[in-house]
């Protein structure tokens, strides 16, 4: 497993890349107000599914949606683009 995690990105404190022996990959961008999960679980250059959490407290968060890219690809083409692109980035910085 590969890891890469730095203190500053996008949009805001922390992300963490992650890639598994077989190949999927998951970026993780948290910050003060949210959560986001970039999940590829075939290891192409493509997000498969994204994950949008907010917090409750400093303690929880809550689920607040989930994008498959077969399902909401039209409806969401902006943010699987954006999701793609911080993809290739954090694999390049590893």
């Amino acid at each position: 497993m590969a890891v890469n995690s730095r203190p500053d990105g996008y949009f805001g404190e922390r992300v963490e890349y992650v890639k598994v022996k077989d190949g999927s990959e998951e970026v993780f961008i948290e910050n003060s107000d949210f959560r986001i999960l970039y999940q590829n679980f075939d290891g192409d250059d493509t997000v498969d599914r994204i994950k949008i959490s907010s917090y409750v407290n400093k303690l929880n968060t809550r689920l607040d949606n989930i994008l498959i890219r077969e399902l909401d690809l039209s409806n969401h083409e902006s943010e699987f683009a954006e999701a793609d692109n911080i993809l290739l980035q954090e694999r390049n910085n590893l």
